[in-house]
């Protein structure tokens, strides 16, 4: 089960892809905000950073990897997974260009959905935990440097 103060936020167009992501992910234990359009995520975002947000490949409003690509020049540590009606292997790299690691498609199966939830959220806590331990070997350094005049 999640940790019921994780939130997942779905940017997704197509209404009932957007259902079943909703029930799927609070099936396993997560606060999920659904939205449509970029507008309203982004007001979203100003008011809460999700653990994750799934993105649909179109948008009402933007074409989902721009979406993306906007999401990760504010967070770049954003952990985002991208939702494809079809496989392409030109929209796949696109999203491995951006950083994208992780995606779904239809059909939408709850096994495919938790392994990519699952997944994506491990190597986002172990990014953080590289990044913390990376600061205080720098820190430790500094503050050695600093003892040493």
């Amino acid at each position: 089960m999640a940790q019921s103060q994780e939130q997942i936020l779905v940017v997704v167009s197509d209404g009932q892809v957007s259902f079943l992501l909703d029930r799927v992910l609070k099936s396993m234990g997560y606060d999920v905000q659904a939205i449509s359009d970029q507008a309203s995520a982004l007001k979203s975002l100003d008011k809460h950073i999700p653990a994750l947000v799934v993105v649909g490949e179109k948008l009402n409003d933007i074409s989902g990897l721009d979406f993306a690509a906007d999401l990760l020049r504010r967070n770049p540590s954003m952990p985002i997974i991208l939702f494809v009606q079809h496989d392409s292997p030109e929209v796949l790299k696109s999203a491995m260009r951006l950083g994208i690691n992780e995606y779904l498609t239809m059909p939408l199966r709850t096994e495919d959905v938790t392994r990519a939830v699952k997944g994506t959220l491990e190597l986002a806590k172990l990014r953080r935990d590289a990044t913390i331990l990376e600061s205080r070997r720098a820190t430790q350094n500094l503050q050695r440097r600093l003892d040493e005049l």
